[in-house]
């Protein structure tokens, strides 16, 4: 039975979960915490304080309060890169109207690449929130946690930031997180069968945890026998329910 297998892996060990999930808030720390470029923050910020003095004519011309990156934290770094993306195009009008700026100003307002950097940093730091607010939903369990991890680092949108986002997955990735998503009858593990890494470390945590019994029962859940297939059946027919799939 399936609440066998998850007696013997211990995935019911509200402790253990509390832990995971704090670890989760830890990563995903991490994560901003690299995100936040000193060379790139230095140029908004000179360039956001450029217009400071004129806040009143950027709004009137379609922009927003400028916010200047004043502090360590996170949240000031998306703010300011924000207001630098709604305000851009705001500070090319005034420019045209004859403002005058330095010449370095100039050439920001102008860049096409420093503009496309903002905002796909601004988008990733997005998605990140949104993994956050996945991830501690009171609802949100290991299984779906590492789903939602895994699902981040497939996008194609994300593949600049791949060697960021795996660098993470090290510390993310248990043999708990893996085990808990492929026993779920929604996941099946589909998401990390092809990595060899993440293949080979369920394999040897079942073998290494489940008792002979447990063992019995997972491979019966490996092959969809018995009970095992009828919730196979039972999430198919749901999942072509609700998407038509």
């Amino acid at each position: 039975m399936l609440d066998k297998i998850n007696v013997d892996l211990d995935l019911e060990n509200t402790e253990t979960e509390i832990l995971i999930f704090q670890c989760h808030t830890q990563y995903i720390r991490s994560i901003q915490k690299l995100l936040m470029r000193p060379e790139l923050i230095t140029k908004v910020n000179k360039l956001l304080g450029a217009f400071k003095c004129i806040e009143s004519r950027t709004i009137n011309l379609g922009g927003k309060n400028i916010v200047l990156y004043n502090s360590d934290s996170w949240d000031n770094y998306r703010a300011a890169l924000e207001s630098c993306s709604k305000n851009l195009k705001s500070m090319r009008g005034i420019v045209w109207q004859s403002f005058k700026v330095a010449t370095n100003i100039l050439q920001l307002i102008f860049n096409d690449s420093f503009e496309q950097e903002i905002e796909e940093l601004i988008e990733f730091s997005l998605e990140i929130e949104s993994l956050k607010s996945k991830v501690l939903n009171i609802q949100c369990n290991i299984a779906d946690a590492i789903q939602y991890w895994l699902q981040l680092n497939k996008s194609d949108k994300n593949m600049q930031y791949t060697d960021i986002l795996n660098n993470i997955l090290k510390s993310v990735v248990s043999p708990i997180h893996l085990a808990s998503n492929y026993l779920n009858p929604k996941y099946k593990g589909r998401i990390f069968m092809e990595n060899d890494e993440y293949a080979y470390t369920l394999e040897k945590f079942s073998v290494d945890n489940l008792s002979g019994e447990g063992m019995r029962q997972y491979m019966k859940y490996m092959s969809q026998m018995e009970i095992f297939s009828k919730l196979f059946d039972k999430n198919a027919l749901m999942t072509k329910l609700c998407f038509g799939q």
